[in-house]
């Protein structure tokens, strides 16, 4: 029998297990089924409005269609279980989901607090969600317990560990999110996390299409030893965390949480910000990554984890032996140097086929003293260019103040560079260099003296009236 010869109550029912993922495509089958959709197409579209891309918090030029889609603003990680419990579809809308925000203070906190409260046939939605969930079962977790922990944190209006960690057992087409600011380790809610990424990576899930399976990009403003479990995601390529300001020491502790099956090995993209890594447990995280094209590290030394004697040559001489055969994008900065000390001397000639370079002339700056120190009878070290800039990058942005004779670096790196850019930084194509309105007099001169250089060697500079990271090669996911 052909599809349209159904009869009409078989086809919407058809027409609602679309939703959403097959609807459009559905719809635009022919004229009659078409003429059956659109009854639907009006919510859909709502749905996809408000929750494809989905962050907590009350959007005001919203609030007509919101009145359609949402009984409540959604501020928490419950009040989304609980709108998934009144229409379940909404949460197979969810492509992104940015959940940083969860409980955090809003001035429609106490409003959406009382409509919810007071809405008993939601809460017998909610209970039921959390009765049937196979997830719970699998974590050998009392339903009703977890239940009644959410509530708590509900009703004294505090953020829920266990509701934030319920809310990812019902996201299966969700492509990339983010934890919650206040996301932490639990006994019960890591049960539950295991079981999540268990059934995630199996092959052939037995219970249909499998909750965060299709994640690809995940972002956590926590330690990495907090979130380490959802690096195993099947489907991850692309990452960002803060590590936090903890002590370095304290990384080789979190490293064991990496020893699952096929750790990080189909990483493409790290972002690692406020980070405190020393050269071996760089080394060692990076031991992992077989497959990284793009890394994106922020130092930071700010107190009370501060390295007196911190060698960050020594980390990217770390991050060149681990995978400078395959990474073809480099950022390394500086949040802050509050009594930190670039120490030793960074070689990146390991690093065969980068292409993008961003780094901070403290580094150069470390490397001419080293230099110096060694040859002292030589002005400008013989290939102090090529030991900072490897022949295959074609851009290169260079972080600068302006100040602490960083002119030395520039003359060091750029001295004769129209001559000898093509022996040793042949693909050498735009540099960023850093001109910020303060900076020193002598700094200025030499980065006029670097575009005079640039413009003969058929280099494209761009001064930056700035000394931040390019934006744009900033973590994209």
């Amino acid at each position: 029998m052909a599809f349209t010869h159904l009869p009409n109550e078989l086809l919407r029912e058809i027409i609602i297990l679309s939703l959403p993922e097959s609807f459009e495509n559905l719809a635009l089958t022919c004229k009659e089924i078409f003429a059956l959709c659109s009854p639907f197409i009006a919510h859909h579209s709502k749905l996809r409005l408000h929750f494809r891309r989905f962050r907590y918090g009350y959007r005001p030029r919203m609030k007509a269609d919101m009145l359609v889609t949402r009984p409540y603003p959604l501020l928490s990680a419950y009040m989304f279980i609980a709108q998934i419990a009144i229409d379940p579809v909404v949460a197979r809308h969810v492509q992104e989901a940015d959940l940083y925000a969860d409980s955090q203070p809003n001035r429609y906190c106490e409003k959406s607090f009382q409509k919810l409260k007071a809405d008993a046939c939601c809460e017998e939605k909610v209970m039921k969600l959390l009765a049937d969930s196979s997830y719970l079962q699998e974590a050998g977790l009392d339903w009703r317990e977890y239940y009644t922990t959410i509530k708590e944190d509900f009703y004294q209006r505090r953020y829920s560990q266990y509701a934030a960690a319920f809310l990812l057992t019902l996201l299966p087409n969700v492509k990339s999110f983010t934890l919650p600011w206040r996301w932490e380790s639990l006994e019960a809610t890591d049960k539950l996390i295991d079981a999540i990424i268990l059934r995630a990576r199996q092959a052939s899930p037995p219970h249909g299409r499998a909750s965060i399976a299709q994640v690809t990009a995940f972002t956590s403003t926590r330690s990495l030893h907090t979130t380490a479990a959802f690096l195993s995601l099947p489907q991850v390529r692309h990452l960002k965390c803060s590590q936090g300001f903890r002590p370095v020491n304290s990384q080789a502790d979190s490293l064991s949480a990496y020893q699952h099956p096929r750790p990080l090995e189909k990483i493409e993209e790290i972002a690692l910000v406020h980070a405190t890594f020393d050269e071996e447990s760089m080394a060692a995280f990076l031991s992992h990554t077989p497959c990284l094209k793009s890394l994106h590290y922020a130092h930071s030394s700010v107190r009370p984890f501060v390295l007196q004697d911190w060698d960050f040559c020594g980390v990217i001489n770390a991050i060149g032996c681990q995978v400078g055969t395959h990474l073809v994008k480099l950022s390394i900065t500086i949040d802050t140097l509050r009594d930190c000390v670039v120490r030793g001397k960074a070689l990146m000639r390991g690093f065969q086929r980068l292409e993008k370079l961003q780094f901070p002339l403290e580094i150069a700056m470390s490397n001419l003293t080293a230099s110096i120190s060694t040859e002292c009878e030589i002005k400008y070290p013989v290939f102090f260019l090529c030991d900072l800039v490897p022949a295959s990058v074609s851009e290169l942005s260079l972080l600068s103040r302006g100040k602490d004779q960083h002119e030395r670096a520039l003359e060091a790196m750029f001295h004769d560079f129209a001559a000898n850019k093509k022996s040793q930084v042949p693909a050498l194509q735009k540099i960023y260099l850093s001109h910020h309105r303060d900076a020193d007099n002598a700094y200025k001169e030499q980065c006029a003296k670097v575009a005079i250089e640039a413009e003969e060697a058929s280099v494209i500079l761009h001064l930056r009236d700035d000394f931040a990271p390019l934006p744009e090669w900033n973590y994209k996911h």
